[in-house]
């Protein structure tokens, strides 16, 4: 409870009125007379009442308030402005459309059944395209790490500031490399799109050999091939097979048993070989197993290297493999 104060306005009147009262009743009170007989506990009684009426009468104190200085107005405009400015910032940072997410997805891979290295590693970088933009650097790049996994690559781009780029085409330039960062396989030019938000599916995304890795028509025309190993394996002991492409896009050749002929075409790195042509003489059963691995590799051929030694590699889409070394010219 708080403390109070006497009202000195409303105790006087009640102590008029109980002395008064008093007087009527029992006559007059002398001082002299308050410590003997009866007049002791009539003045007790007297100052019992005064007491319980000033109690009744007693003012409960007021709470104080301590006065506040009004704001400054220009300061409390400035802060409600700033507020207003904070408020539509948020809901323009939710509701703008220069912020709508881009998701970019597909798949990377090639027509050569090719084996990629356990180690190797996608790159992906999204580009401004347009033929009046000098771009210096992507405005996205990340990379991913397969691990062992082969094609096709699944993947998945997510851009939320995209559309703070200039002019209104996009283009994706996708590599793998080793470890060592030796370009494996590449999309060339890049896979131009429109950039929108929401979903952008770009399928298939089909990549080539490394342009310094392909292989021209001068390493491979115009020389005679030994045949040296079938998948690793070496040929059968006296036996003898060779490849010879022509400058003139003819291949022929000894195929272990019979001699074969046919045409090849050779497009950015990329050969492949018409049905060919065989004698027919029989030959051991071992000697025609191994030339019908031979002929099967060349007529599904998907894949052609020649590395810095100056071994020639063939695979075919099965994933079986032929070397061979050069031979007389």
């Amino acid at each position: 409870m708080k403390q109070g104060s006497i009202n000195m306005h409303r105790l006087l009147p009640v102590l008029a009125f109980t002395m008064q009262t008093d007087r009527w009743i029992n006559g007059p009170l002398h001082l002299s007379d308050c410590w003997k007989g009866p007049d002791m506990r009539r003045a007790t009684v007297f100052f019992t009442a005064c007491l319980l009426a000033a109690a009744c009468v007693t003012r409960p104190a007021e709470e104080t308030t301590v006065p506040t200085e009004p704001a400054d107005t220009a300061e409390s405009d400035t802060d409600t402005g700033a507020d207003v400015e904070d408020a539509v910032a948020s809901v323009a940072s939710t509701t703008a459309p220069d912020l709508e997410p881009m998701q970019v997805t597909g798949s990377l891979t090639y027509r050569q059944r090719v084996a990629l290295p356990a180690d190797a590693v996608v790159s992906l970088s999204l580009w401004e395209h347009g033929l009046a933009l000098y771009v210096p650097e992507p405005f996205h790049s990340e990379t991913i790490a397969l691990n062992g996994r082969q094609v096709p690559v699944p993947f998945e781009i997510n851009i939320d500031k995209w559309k703070e780029t200039r002019g209104t085409m996009v283009r994706l330039e996708a590599r793998i490399a080793d470890a060592a960062g030796t370009l494996l396989w590449t999309n060339n030019d890049g896979t131009a799109f429109t950039k929108e938000a929401g979903l952008v599916d770009l399928g298939s995304v089909r990549l080539s050999p490394e342009p310094e890795a392909v292989v021209t028509m001068p390493q491979l025309a115009g020389r005679e091939w030994m045949v040296a190993r079938i998948d690793g394996e070496p040929l059968l002991q006296t036996t003898r097979a060779t490849v010879r492409f022509g400058e003139d896009g003819r291949i022929s050749g000894n195929a272990s048993c019979n001699a074969f002929t046919g045409s090849f075409k050779l497009n950015a790195g990329i050969l492949t070989i018409a049905p060919l042509a065989t004698t027919r003489k029989a030959c051991v059963p071992q000697l025609m197993e191994q030339e019908q691995a031979i002929i099967s590799v060349l007529q599904t051929v998907s894949y052609v290297e020649i590395d810095e030694t100056g071994l020639l590699t063939l695979q075919n889409e099965e994933g079986t493999l032929i070397t061979a070394r050069q031979g007389a010219s």
